[in-house]
């Protein structure tokens, strides 16, 4: 009998407890008010936190855009002045004086790496009174082959130079070595 008086007693407490309306959690209330369309206190909110959320998203876009700018202006703009800096600094310039001898000439030019073996090349003038042609030439730093083209025929290397090279037709070319420190330079 205790038995079913328990039972008895469990079926009238479980009873009793489902008359009871349970309050509803926050979340509950908030769910239905959505489901239902309420939004009297979003609303209150909604103004301000829609106007935050568009701020943001404009500051947003005008930083991207100040940084994208910025970019396309200072990349390209370093990269022309630091190759100017750098190039003026990695190279010497030297202004180097030919001088070439020889009687009987009427037109003598330089020709050779420095002027992508033109021709036209660069003329010596003669020294007056003298049998000597010379010219200066700003060169920067490196090494240089060179000939005389004296009466624009005749290939001459330079008489004076100690350091001759052979070319890719068999012809015969003066050497110029212009370094700033040569002993780290190169070795031949």
């Amino acid at each position: 009998m205790s038995e079913q008086f328990h039972d008895e007693t469990m079926k009238k407490r479980l009873q009793a407890l489902s008359r009871i309306t349970a309050p509803q959690s926050s979340l509950d209330v908030l769910m239905r008010r959505v489901r239902e369309g309420e939004t009297e206190e979003k609303d209150s909110y909604s103004s301000f936190l829609n106007f935050l959320m568009t701020v943001r998203q404009l500051f947003a876009r005008k930083v991207l855009a100040a940084v994208v700018v910025t970019l396309l202006i200072s990349v390209p703009f370093t990269f022309f002045l630091t190759r100017q800096h750098f190039s003026k600094i990695d190279t010497k310039t030297f202004v180097v004086r030919f001088v070439y001898e020889n009687k009987a000439a009427e037109n003598v030019r330089i020709v050779g790496d420095f002027n992508n073996w033109s021709r036209s090349g660069m003329s010596m003038k003669r020294v007056q009174g003298t049998d000597y042609w010379t010219v200066e030439i700003p060169l920067e730093e490196g090494i240089y082959r060179y000939v005389f083209l004296v009466d624009n025929n005749e290939w001459t290397p330079d008489p004076l130079s100690e350091i001759k090279t052979h070319d890719n037709f068999g012809n015969e070319s003066s050497l110029l070595l212009l370094l700033d420190n040569p002993e780290e330079g190169i070795h031949l």
